[in-house]
């Protein structure tokens, strides 16, 4: 039987794969929400960076699957490392409900790095939920 992994398994990162098709298989069945995200910690840097994408586009229509998972969110910012990664993740920030402060603290936190997490993090500062 294949596995949400099995999906999204690969060999080039430049390539998202089959998220879109992940993206779909979740929103028809939110159950599979939890096992999708689960995998931006798989040891498979292609997997983890497949399930961010996918993890952020479904955030992006139902803004409530990733807010059940702020506080692991918020809780392991610091050991993302993986840009494509971080890349997802600065955009699900932003989808997060958070108050002003706090978003201002991840700012600071999470700015380092690349030119356009920095962008999105200061558009992330500047909205308000």
């Amino acid at each position: 039987m294949l596995t949400i992994y099995d999906l999204l398994k690969g060999h080039d990162l430049r390539s998202i794969g089959k998220a879109n098709e992940v993206v779909e298989l979740v929103t028809s069945d939110p159950e599979l929400f939890d096992e999708v995200f689960d995998g931006i910690f798989h040891k498979d840097k292609i997997i983890c960076a497949r399930c961010a994408d996918a993890i952020e586009k479904v955030s992006g229509r139902y803004p409530e699957y990733i807010q059940k998972k702020k506080k692991i969110i918020l809780s392991n910012l610091s050991s993302f490392k993986q840009k494509e990664v971080r890349w997802h993740i600065a955009k699900m920030l932003g989808y997060l409900k958070l108050l002003q402060r706090k978003r201002n603290l991840l700012l600071g936190i999470y700015s380092t790095g690349s030119k356009w997490i920095r962008v999105l993090l200061l558009k992330l500062c500047q909205c308000r939920h």
